[in-house]
């Protein structure tokens, strides 16, 4: 199979908080927009139920239609907006604008036209060109005729602009001015802040009903504007208690509240023009925006870690949805690079280091965070003022053991000016409560900076003992072992350092184990070191050929070509070999990550074009390669086990049947690189019922509780076999056909349920079916009569009547009684349901 077989596609880590998630109109679903599709939560549980799948790049905005509160409108940078009948996952309708689509904003007065963003050009440049600042300017698209029409320009963010009073006009900004466009008499208004102590507009949020709108500043203010339509000078008045910039606000549906949420990482609930207010503290990270529900029960804040929290009126959390994250934070720059992409084996999770101070565990396969892991047990605070950020204790390092028994972690806090407080912490699984628990701690194991930390392998191999290497910029590499630390009270192990090594008081770097454990590399800035792990005594050491930089990754091959040792710098990739203390080959290659299968001989390098290559240690040969596998550089790659290979012959590559290749960019998306078939699964979500959002009538009631009691009865009662029947009817000719009257019964009755017989054959089946069906052919009433009452006699083991019987005295009477009887029999056999 050739290159063009594979494709990269995103497997998760889109940001599910970059735009603002939508409420349905029923508040059952909430909308929220991750990269090019559109995710259905339901409220009640925080389940995903769905994918609204259809646009080629990011969805940047979403609206239900108010004609029918079952149809959504999204728009996307792929210059669309596509008309979804969400229920089903259905496109019914893609509308094409010719321009990329930033939001969309609400609806005008007609409730069928929608304001929208698009990208502003300047005249005789191109869009591509990334020289000048990016506008937006705000539009009014009609649907009907595709027309596009101009009415406010140059915003530089969504958040900037709002919708006012159901479509009566328009409110932007831009720095310390608001421009106001009046929908009804297309008049053009601009007020700015005159003030010396006022800051620039972040957001905009306007009132559902009066004409009336806020502003949040810079400086944490928030204005309320009044008297905007006319000449004169607007009335205005400031709010304060934020006391760092206002990130988004959003009143509720009838305009007796304001929400607001910034930096300091706490949502204010605000009385409408009052200084009246209420909070929910520590909310783990700063918001990036909140909204409400259309009936006030529901506030959504969503998180700069990736995070979106479902929140009761009265300031209950009620559902935490997370999407995968790897240090979102500005103040978790410093450590984005250490920890990178783990796996762990007892949940088969992908792990990061997504929140600050803890370890995520993230399911790829259902595209779900399983659970956070606490790592530093301390609350996330905002600074005094965002020019001089704070610091948090991060963890810089972390590692599994072969089984999963063990969890190692490193954490740091490093304001660069004090000395860094560092602590190695190794967790015991416990299979009773299913968590990790810590068992030992180790306060400063090193003086600087932990490196690297890898766990030893040692398989299935119970006499090897369990033990852990540590490297650090103080120079050294440390061997940790697991020793038994019992006494008279209870039975314990601990963890204590068992040897030191160093070479030449260089700074140690990473570090790799062999296949059978027995060495493990340590490079110490261009020399590659291999040490013994049980003396921990050194071997060799191996000189980076014509190149002085530091090694960067070095990892040990598998399988057959566990005798060879593969080292990665910033110019240069070198492969050792173990037998003959030489190097294998070399390229000269500007690469930053080197990712390592170990269920199989094969290694990935993506270099600094974001070029993939494969290869084996064991040749020089390119497997495969692919170029332009992310638009924003790779930071870092994982081979993760398959479950299960796929049945199709040929779908794979051979370096592909053991593991599936991920990596991780720097917009925080993890893709992979899939065959054709993988794509379709990946692409065809299993898409559930949405029943519990359509509108609650009387007659869904009924057809909900008729369609239950059909499930529990088919759970115990089986198909009746077709008789001859159908078959009579299909195959005789038209003019040969008996009146319709007299095939109906037996019709409905070959359709009917009956419970199987205890023990019988399947012969004494057939026998019963024919003798039903000789019954049901005789003209007698008696005979009929004989029929319903042997059906009805062996329907009494059941608690009710079936439809049969119903559908036999609707048979009688239909013939003999007037339409007034059969609408009471009907009521009747309603009734006998229900009870």
């Amino acid at each position: 199979m050739g290159e063009g077989n594979l494709s990269v596609v995103s497997v998760s880590g889109s940001s599910i908080v970059k735009y603002k998630p939508v409420f349905s109109a029923d508040c059952k679903c909430l909308f929220v927009l991750c990269g090019k599709n559109i995710k259905v939560y339901s409220v009640n549980s925080g389940e995903c139920m769905h994918y609204l799948t259809g646009h080629y790049d990011d969805v940047t905005g979403a609206l239900v239609n108010p004609k029918n509160q079952l149809q959504l409108y999204s728009s996307s940078l792929d210059e669309t907006i596509i008309l979804w009948d969400y229920a089903d996952g259905v496109i019914l309708k893609r509308y094409s604008l010719h321009a990329p689509v930033y939001g969309l904003l609400g609806f005008a007065r007609d409730e069928i036209s929608i304001f929208v963003m698009v990208l502003w050009k300047p005249k005789g440049m191109d869009t591509l060109n990334t020289n000048y600042k990016k506008y937006n300017d705000v539009s009014e698209f009609d649907p009907r005729s595709g027309s596009l029409v101009m009415k406010l320009k140059r915003i530089p963010k969504r958040r900037l602009v709002d919708v006012g009073a159901k479509g009566r006009y328009l409110i932007g900004a831009n720095k310390k001015k608001v421009f106001i466009h009046d929908c009804r008499t297309s008049d053009f208004h601009i007020h700015g802040l005159k003030d010396d102590f006022d800051k620039a507009i972040t957001c905009v949020a306007c009132h559902p009903t009066e004409d009336s709108f806020v502003t949040g500043c810079e400086n944490g203010n928030i204005i309320y504007w009044w008297n905007f339509l006319g000449r004169n000078e607007p009335v205005r008045s400031t709010y304060s208690w934020h006391a760092l910039p206002v990130m988004d606000l959003q009143f509720t549906a009838e305009g007796s509240q304001l929400l607001s949420g910034g930096h300091e990482c706490v949502l204010v609930k605000w009385q409408y023009n009052s200084k009246e207010r209420e909070f929910l503290p520590r909310l783990r990270a700063p918001i990036d925006h909140v909204t409400c529900s259309p009936d006030n029960q529901t506030f959504v804040t969503c998180h700069q870690d990736n995070c979106i929290n479902l929140i009761s009126n009265t300031f209950e959390l009620l559902h935490v949805i997370d999407g995968l994250s790897l240090c979102h934070l500005q103040s978790q720059l410093l450590v984005r690079k250490s920890i990178r992409l783990l796996y762990d084996p007892r949940t088969s999770a992908l792990v990061t280091n997504g929140r600050v101070g803890h370890l995520q565990f993230y399911s790829i396969e259902n595209d779900r965070q399983l659970y956070n892991l606490d790592i530093v047990q301390e609350n996330y605070t905002s600074p005094e003022d965002l020019s001089k950020p704070l610091y948090p204790t991060e963890v810089t390092n972390a590692a599994f053991s072969c089984h999963g028994d063990w969890l190692a972690t490193v954490d740091m806090w490093d304001d660069g000016v004090l000395t860094p407080d560092i602590q190695l912490k190794f967790w015991k699984y416990q299979a009773e409560s299913q968590e990790y628990s810590l068992n030992t701690i180790v306060h400063y194991p090193h003086d600087k900076k932990v490196v690297d930390l890898k766990f030893r392998p040692h398989g299935d191999d119970l006499d090897i003992v369990h033990s852990a290497v540590t490297s650090s910029e103080d120079g050294k590499f440390k061997t940790w072992t697991l020793v038994d630390d019992s006494d008279i009270y209870r039975q314990n192990s601990k963890w204590v350092c068992d040897s030191v090594g160093y070479y030449r008081d260089r700074p140690a770097g990473p570090l790799s184990f062999s296949e059978d454990s027995s060495l493990v590399g340590v490079g110490f800035t261009s020399t590659l070191t291999v040490w013994e792990s049980d003396s921990n005594v050194l071997r060799h050491s191996f000189l980076t050929p014509a190149d002085n930089t530091s090694i960067q990754h070095c990892e040990f091959g598998q399988r057959s070509c566990c005798h060879l040792l593969v080292t990665l710098t910033s110019r240069l990739l070198c492969v050792w070999n173990l037998l003959t203390c030489a190097v294998q080959w070399s390229v000269s290659v500007e690469a930053s990550v080197l990712v390592a299968d170990p269920l199989s001989p094969y290694m990935a390098v993506v270099d600094n074009d974001q070029k993939l290559y494969v290869f084996k240690p064991s040749s020089p040969d390119i497997i495969y390669s692919k170029p332009s596998i992310s638009i924003s550089k790779v930071t870092c790659a994982i081979f993760l086990p398959r479950k299960k290979k796929s049945s199709t012959k040929g779908t794979q590559l051979e370096w592909q049947t053991s593991s599936q290749f991920y990596f991780f960019n720097e917009e925080q998306e993890l893709l992979s690189i899939v065959s054709e078939e993988e794509e379709k699964k990946l692409n065809t979500f299993d898409s559930r019922a949405i029943q519990e959002n359509l509108p609650s009538t009387p007659f869904s009631v009924f057809l909900g509780s008729e369609r239950k009691a059909m499930q529990d009865r088919e759970r115990q009662i089986e198909r009746t076999r077709s008789s001859n029947i159908t078959k009579q009817i299909l195959d005789a000719a038209p003019h040969a056909q008996p009146p319709v009257t007299s095939l109906c019964l037996p019709f409905l009755q070959s359709l009917s349920l009956k419970r199987k017989p205890n023990g019988g054959t399947e012969e004494e089946e057939e026998d019963d079916d024919e003798l039903e069906v000789k019954s049901i052919h005789s003209d007698s009433d008696m005979e009929v009569e004989q029929s319903h009452n042997a059906v009805k006699t062996d329907s009494q083991n059941s608690v009710q009547r079936t439809e049969f019987d119903w559908l036999i005295d609707l048979h009688k009477t239909e013939t003999t009684d007037s339409v007034s009887r059969l609408v009471s029999r009907t009521t009747e056999w309603i009734s006998e349901i229900k009870t």
